[in-house]
């Protein structure tokens, strides 16, 4: 089934998933790959229905089979790397009860939930390479760059030996920020896109790379600054998540964020560091189909903590990003 027709949060679907629900029972919904009826962009599920009972106080099990192993190559689907097996066999067993957070997860869903996996997990992973880090703080100075802003090297200690935190604890994503707004710009012609003219904002369009950035806007709608940015829709960047400290405008595929009040004067470093695991657990669950009108509530991210109480160590969060020696240029 395409996958809007199992959101209970569009109002159309309400009344027959109702209906549904009262004659049976929703055992299972499996997210499927985005590309999976490649040359066409449907984005679809399998649900999985007991006729006899119903949905009430029921679970239901939420498969992640969004990854099938399969790459479009040549205008055609293959399994290059023979990851497909193994994948089928792990969607197996979680139908059978065998799974982990990234795979499966158990919800008691009614007419008025959204009946993905995606919803309410993420399959990306909550460890991330140091490698990963360094990209983005190069796209966020390239973007700087772009936008004609100058680079003033700050004088940080790039060498300083890192303290390793106490733990790595997880804290849910909607813990750390929340919505203030959808971005407010029209989409930017494609034909301009990357366009650096004189004199205008940074626009936040539907990007993966480049901190979202997609070129300047003249006499923009709404400026606003030290915010994160979660691209919510669009087939590219979605679920990619930028941090700005800088003036900027955005369309409305950018869901504007603030930090909570406990969070707020922290450092831009920290401010970054959060922004980047917020961006590897959401990117991709994110898309076409699949969009976001708040921050999503049940996402967590690993986050180092400097005592058994969990208070975040931003101390650790700063100096982790200042190692890296283009960071002095942020």
């Amino acid at each position: 089934m395409p996958k809007p027709s199992v959101k209970g949060t569009i109002s159309a679907n309400v009344d027959y998933l109702k209906e549904i629900f009262k004659i049976s029972k929703l055992k299972a919904v499996i997210s499927l790959p985005r590309d999976l009826f490649y040359t066409v962009g449907a984005d679809t599920c399998i649900i999985v229905l007991h006729k006899n009972g119903s949905n009430t106080n029921n679970e239901t099990l939420l498969i992640n089979c969004l990854d099938d192993g399969f790459e479009v190559s040549n205008e055609a689907r293959v399994d290059n790397f023979d990851k497909w097996s193994d994948i089928e066999k792990e969607i197996l067993n979680a139908y059978r009860g065998k799974y982990n957070e990234f795979r499966a997860i158990k919800k008691k869903l009614n007419a008025n939930d959204e009946l993905l996996f995606e919803a309410y997990s993420s399959h990306r992973p909550v460890d991330i390479e140091k490698s990963t880090f360094q990209k983005y703080i190069r796209e966020y100075v390239s973007a700087k760059i772009l936008c004609g802003k100058s680079l003033e090297a700050s004088n940080i200690n790039t060498t300083k030996i890192i303290q390793e935190p106490f733990a790595f604890e997880r804290f849910l994503i909607s813990n750390l920020i929340y919505k203030v707004k959808k971005g407010r710009e029209k989409s930017i012609d494609r034909k301009i896109e990357n366009k650096y003219e004189d004199g205008g904002i940074p626009l936040v369009v539907a990007k993966k790379d480049n901190n979202g950035i997609g070129g300047l806007r003249q006499n923009p709608i709404e400026i606003y600054n030290d915010k994160i940015c979660i691209i919510c829709g669009g087939d590219g960047g979605g679920g990619k998540t930028y941090y700005l400290e800088y003036d900027f405008c955005a369309t409305n595929f950018a869901l504007i964020c603030s930090f909570s009040k406990h969070l707020s004067d922290i450092s831009k470093y920290a401010k970054f560091y959060i922004s980047v695991l917020i961006s590897e657990r959401l990117f991709k669950t994110i898309g076409h189909g699949q969009t976001i009108s708040d921050v999503p509530k049940e996402t967590t991210i690993k986050l180092p903590v400097k005592n058994n109480k969990n208070e975040l160590d931003f101390e650790y969060m700063e100096n982790f990003i200042k190692q890296f020696e283009i960071s002095k240029y942020m």
